[in-house]
């Protein structure tokens, strides 16, 4: 990590292709490999620092807080129905202005939802890539902007990577995202250990709970036979909530030993 910092470092050329390169594909998946995430937004959130940095000033003339959220999932989707629909369906519209950036192609039942829940509502027909974003975000002056995720799709993470408000923070998976212009990071009670604050480079905010203030869209109801009646075993169903892709294969033993410790248990 060192020889490509210095790689990167040694010019202006370089950091270009090396911006360009990270615009092909996002950091996502280093999330969930430890050693190799903790070095390397490490080292991003060091040098966007150097390269990307773009003051605002704080808008005037509103009483209300102001609620900026971008995002690249305002529609199904667990970004969506996990942690951004019950934050804009409980958030108190007396006392926030509500402007939605939607960096998103994807529209459905829920978008027409968060344009419903938005005093302004900005999205590809009217600003089209990083430098109409940033022009965008600027003119509106934000006080505090809200990622409900960060690296999931690169132009959420070339945003976050610029100071365009006075504070930014994110949500959602429990993993520092390194950069030094997010300041605050929101997860939840339940789900973080007691030494978790130096797991962080944001300032961890321990919300309530999961942290999540989840409101699901109506959801069709599905079933599943696993052989249970008369003459059969009875099963112990378990449910696993991620993509496996997200644990580390240093666990994986893991999952054998819970199979092994229970009886007739199905794993889904």
């Amino acid at each position: 990590m060192k020889q490509l910092s210095e790689l990167v470092l040694a010019s202006p050329e370089q950091r270009e292709r090396f911006s360009d390169a990270l615009g092909l594909q996002p950091i996502f998946y280093l999330a969930y490999r430890k050693a190799t995430m903790s070095r390397a937004y490490r080292f991003l959130g060091i040098w966007w620092h150097q390269v990307h940095f773009m003051p605002t000033s704080s808008r005037c003339g509103s009483k209300k807080d102001q609620a900026r959220v971008v995002s690249n999932h305002f529609h199904r989707h667990s970004v969506w129905d996990v942690i951004l629909r019950g934050i804009l369906v409980n958030l108190d519209r007396e006392r926030f202005e509500v402007v939605l950036y939607n960096l998103g192609h994807i529209e459905d039942e829920e978008t027409k939802l968060a344009k419903s829940l938005s005093d302004l509502w900005r999205d590809s027909r009217s600003v089209s890539g990083l430098d109409g974003w940033l022009k965008a975000v600027a003119a509106d002056r934000p006080d505090a902007i809200f990622y409900p995720e960060i690296g999931m799709e690169h132009l959420t993470l070339r945003l976050a990577s610029r100071r365009l408000a006075r504070f930014s923070l994110p949500a959602g998976t429990p993993i520092t995202t390194g950069l030094p212009t997010i300041d605050l990071f929101f997860s939840g009670e339940l789900i973080e250990p007691p030494e978790a604050d130096s797991h962080y480079r944001e300032r961890l905010v321990r919300l309530p709970g999961t942290g999540c203030c989840t409101s699901l869209s109506n959801l069709s109801r599905r079933t599943a036979s696993v052989g249970c009646g008369p003459g059969k075993a009875p099963w112990c169903a378990l449910c696993h909530c991620q993509r496996f892709f997200k644990f580390d294969p240093g666990y994986d033993a893991l999952f054998a030993d819970i199979a092994a410790a229970t009886a007739h248990a199905l794993l889904s």
